[in-house]
């Protein structure tokens, strides 16, 4: 395996997310990367959060790795007739506030659910809603990454070792603690209000394990799912322009 810390967090990096998880009951492994729950967390105090992943692009329909500027980040058209879809459910029940990840194809998806939107709600641009970049790997399938590429996904995918990542990308930790950045607002600002967030699957699943979600912190996850390997109108996938509620 590659062990240039390229591809890793530093160790600066590791101790700064080590103490800022456990504010939220989330403990890190400093050598495995493996997360674990405590026995507490930090709630979020809006009174409603839901987040809008992006819309279907090119990448998603061809199944290929983007990054937040490769040409193949742009919405395809079915993303943007399904994006209109939810724009009506939203309608019904309109946020307080929507919080918008600063990425080229989530302010795409923005801008096609404002213009089915006729009421009045407050907006905001968070460069801290930016989920997973892969970085090196735009525009290639999962068949087609090399060797160590491949162990990098493995080990950070399917391992959960939320310190490694693509050369000049993310890891599963930094997207984390850029969650808790996001949910410290949202406390600070916007308590009791109904929250809209649209951004990336990656970020959803940052999330629900701030939030504690699930049973453990990987439950329900899957790569295939979160990274269009299958068909991305499976029932399996992530849906892309869905709209899904934290309970």
């Amino acid at each position: 395996m590659n062990t240039s810390k390229n591809h890793y967090n530093s160790w600066g990096r590791k101790i700064l997310y080590f103490f800022t998880f456990l504010k939220y009951g989330v403990f890190i492994n400093l050598v495995t990367g493996r997360l674990y729950y405590l026995p507490f967390y930090r709630k979020c105090k809006c009174s409603r959060l839901q987040i809008m992943r992006h819309g279907k692009t090119i990448g998603v329909e061809n199944k290929e790795f983007m990054s937040d500027t490769s040409a193949n980040s742009v919405l395809s058209n079915d993303g943007k007739k399904e994006i209109r879809k939810v724009a009506y459910i939203i309608e019904k029940d309109i946020p307080d506030i929507i919080i918008v990840s600063s990425i080229n194809r989530v302010k795409e998806t923005f801008m096609v659910l404002k213009n089915c939107l006729s009421c009045n709600y407050s907006v905001e641009f968070s460069n801290d809603m930016k989920g997973i970049n892969n970085s090196v790997w735009q525009g290639k399938k999962f068949e087609m990454l090399d060797e160590s590429n491949l162990i990098v996904f493995l080990e950070r995918e399917c391992k959960h070792n939320v310190f490694i990542k693509t050369e000049c990308g993310d890891s599963w930790a930094d997207v984390i603690f850029r969650c808790t950045k996001v949910l410290n607002r949202i406390n600070k600002y916007y308590s009791n209000k109904k929250v809209l967030l649209i951004s990336q699957g990656s970020i959803y699943q940052s999330l629900k394990i701030l939030l504690h979600i699930e049973n453990s912190p990987w439950d329900n996850y899957s790569a295939l799912k979160m990274f269009n390997i299958n068909d991305v109108s499976s029932k399996d996938a992530i849906g892309y322009s869905c709209l899904f509620n934290f309970q």
